[in-house]
């Protein structure tokens, strides 16, 4: 009995290792998305990219009170929305379900920095030559993107997905300012 207890429980862990890897490996693509948006020549551009890049420099422990803030059961950021649904006084860290997509949104809030800022990186560095080969060619839009673009993005795709497993399994810090422990112990 003791030793299916044992089992379960690390069948139970496993599963919330790789649902926290492969939910932290959005943050590729919404960064991809993001430094796309963002390498653009506007007015004001470099504040919006200064705003994104706030996440990045602030400490993990420091991301962790915030969406402990976010997520205060009446008066939190959140509990509004939750009053609309009619989840009032409903607490996201002390539910074992919804405390587990809690820290991983919190986790995704850096990652997604993180990674938005070796796209941008990347976008910068791309060879201006290919693309406007491609333009000639015929080649606009998601048919640019995709076959001249993106290919030269590799390398920066490569470390964006290490750093997020990285940043996954090194998310102790986080979980324990969050939930004190777990859901139980809130």
């Amino acid at each position: 009995l003791y030793l299916g207890r044992i089992l379960t429980a690390n069948k139970l862990n496993n599963i919330f290792l790789l649902f926290t890897i492969i939910c932290f490996m959005l943050a590729v693509p919404i960064g991809l998305g993001l430094a796309i948006f963002l390498n653009q020549v506007i007015f004001g551009i470099r504040l919006i990219k200064s705003l994104f890049f706030f996440p990045f420099v602030i400490s993990q422990v420091v991301i962790g009170l915030i969406f402990t803030w976010f997520y205060q059961p009446k008066y939190g950021v959140i509990a509004p929305f939750l009053n609309l649904f009619g989840l009032e006084g409903f607490s996201i860290l002390a539910n074992e379900t919804s405390a587990t997509y809690g820290i991983i949104f919190a986790g995704l809030y850096p990652q997604i920095a993180y990674c938005l800022i070796l796209y941008l990186t990347g976008l910068n560095n791309l060879n201006q030559e290919q693309i406007e080969a491609g333009r000639m060619d015929g080649a606009k839009g998601f048919s640019l993107f995709w076959n001249i673009v993106l290919p030269q993005l590799r390398p920066a795709t490569f470390l964006a997905i290490v750093v997020t497993v990285i940043g996954a399994l090194r998310s102790f810090d986080m979980v324990a300012i969050m939930t004190q422990g777990g859901p139980y112990g809130y």
